[in-house]
């Protein structure tokens, strides 16, 4: 009987310490209980290609880092407004659209939509940028750039890949031939909608691909009969421009 008994005061004294270490302490006047808040683990990329995770009591994306200025193209979807700036390297997508808040909408908004601007302002929460400065101002993406063999570039909307050099028939610097000949490569383009790849050739004229006319516009270094250069070492200047209605060529 004895045991039993100091059996049930080792159960109850369990019990009492389990209660005071496992049940939370009830509230006293004035005094607030702590909540935890648990946020998911899930990332927002942001416009310089860094990410932000959530924090805070609404779970809220903390606000991506800021910089001087942003410019791009002045989107509207529905009744919220975006600057389309080129995403950032290693990122699937050929452009990234950031949310713009704006502390009051004017008629100014509407004569800018669809053109290039230049912004000023905070990021508040993620990648939503409350503006404080809106601008037309030029295009300062270029229309043309230097590829090499492997490489892939993003240019004026297009996202090029020179994929390998599949001939080079021009004529060498240190050689008389009868005919100029030609360089071709192979290619692929991808934009936000479109993805294609093809062989062109410097002879060629410029290709409609999207809302863009993609040409190979030359290649380095020139041919020389007497020391011949890897095509694997060999780097493409294509142009991308904006291609105007009726104006494409296939």
């Amino acid at each position: 009987m004895k045991k039993i008994y100091i059996s049930i005061l080792i159960l109850l004294a369990v019990g009492a310490v389990a209660y005071f270490v496992f049940i939370p302490k009830a509230e006293g006047p004035g005094e607030q209980v702590e909540e935890q808040n648990f946020c998911t683990m899930d990332a927002l990329i942001c416009p310089d290609g860094s990410g932000v995770g959530r924090s805070g009591p609404k779970c809220e994306f903390e606000a991506c880092q800021n910089k001087e200025s942003f410019s791009g193209k002045l989107t509207q979807q529905g009744g919220d407004y975006f600057l389309v700036v080129p995403a950032p390297e290693g990122e699937g997508e050929i452009t990234y659209a950031m949310p713009l808040k704006f502390s009051r909408i004017s008629n100014v908004l509407g004569t800018l939509l669809n053109k290039h601007v230049k912004v000023k302002g905070a990021f508040t929460t993620g990648n939503t940028l409350e503006v404080d400065m809106i601008e037309e101002t030029a295009p300062e993406v270029a229309t043309t750039g230097v590829i090499a063999v492997g490489e892939t570039k993003y240019i004026n909307g297009v996202r090029i890949t020179l994929n390998k050099i599949v001939e080079d028939s021009r004529c060498p610097a240190d050689a008389v031939c009868i005919q100029a000949g030609k360089i071709v490569a192979n290619v692929t383009l991808k934009s936000d909608t479109d993805l294609e790849t093809i062989n062109m050739a410097d002879s060629d004229a410029p290709r409609g691909f999207d809302t863009w006319k993609v040409s190979l516009v030359s290649s380095a270094p020139f041919p020389l009969a007497s020391n011949p250069v890897p095509f694997a070492k060999y780097k493409v200047t294509f142009r991308v421009e904006e291609l105007k209605q009726n104006s494409a060529t296939n």
